[in-house]
């Protein structure tokens, strides 16, 4: 039997024929290659289980009715066999030869539990980009809550995640909570932009506003938040400078952000998993980068 490889590399998938070819072929021409990938598929109708297979990829199947983002995770994650394990989402494609050395770089830290990036689109890069590396603990986490370990590009430790495993129940930010557990017991996340990611996919009002609240929910599940009724939202809705509401406007942003605002509403005043179950298949996206992309 082959050598368990250093790291496994999970890729959760529905339906990503258009761009899985992409992210395979960008983790070929990785610098790093001691690693293997697993494709959690949930029901796929098109070419993406030809397509990894093509590749090479594990393939498992996961039950769509069963389906949640934390369950298809650890269902890939207890078939790894490596000592870091990374999540990607199948239409996330690393930027760079060198993204996945750089990303587990940071796990070689005692106290850092997992490592992450950002996503940005097609045309632009990090490279072009004021390059940051935030280190998220406990005592700022709560600043902004949406930073922090993404699993649609994000690295962490396959011995911690076997301590604890990703909350089944949530209907989002189930990575969220994984980080968080761990930054209550010291220590730290790295959100590092040069491991960010090539993301972009085209969401409808509806499915913005049912990420949005599928998202708040999860994270008011498990984390105390601050009120966040009428007046909140309006005074958040007026921070955009007046200079910048014409030009958004036009780019129809201020319909997108009522959207994610109106979902971050509602999610976060009924924050039961079991009042956002995932209602359809094109609800399943993974689209939350803290940069906003």
């Amino acid at each position: 039997m082959a050598a368990a490889p250093q790291t496994s590399i999970v890729i959760r998938t529905l339906n990503e024929e258009a761009k899985l070819g992409d992210v395979l072929r960008a983790l070929q021409g990785q610098t790093y290659q001691d690693f293997e990938v697993l494709l959690v598929d949930s029901g796929s109708k098109d070419g993406t289980v030809a397509i990894a297979e093509q590749f090479g990829a594990t393939i498992l199947r996961l039950d769509p009715g069963s389906f949640t983002f934390g369950r298809a995770l650890n269902y890939g994650y207890e078939r790894a066999r490596g000592t870091y394990l990374v999540s990607l989402s199948g239409h996330a494609i690393p930027w760079c030869e060198g993204w996945l050395e750089r990303l587990l770089s940071h796990l070689r830290a005692p106290d850092v539990a997992a490592s992450t990036g950002g996503g940005f689109l097609p045309g632009d890069s990090p490279a072009s980009r004021r390059t940051r590396v935030v280190r998220i603990e406990a005592a700022n986490y709560k600043e902004a809550p949406l930073w922090g370990l993404n699993n649609a590009a994000g690295a962490v430790k396959a011995e911690l995640w076997r301590e604890h495993r990703f909350d089944e129940k949530l209907t989002g930010c189930e990575d969220c909570e994984w980080g968080w557990f761990w930054m209550k017991r010291g220590y730290a996340l790295i959100w590092d932009e040069q491991c960010s990611v090539i993301h972009e996919h085209h969401e409808t009002l509806p499915q913005q506003y049912r990420r949005s609240r599928r998202e708040y929910a999860g994270l008011a599940a498990f984390l105390e938040m601050p009120r966040y009724g009428p007046r909140e939202v309006l005074g958040e809705w007026l921070v955009t400078p007046l200079k910048e509401a014409a030009a958004a406007l036009l780019r129809g942003y201020s319909c997108s952000r009522a959207a994610v605002m109106g979902g971050k509403y509602h999610g976060r005043r009924h924050p039961s998993p079991a009042d956002y179950r995932l209602e359809r298949p094109e609800d399943v996206t993974e689209s939350r980068f803290p940069d906003g992309d």
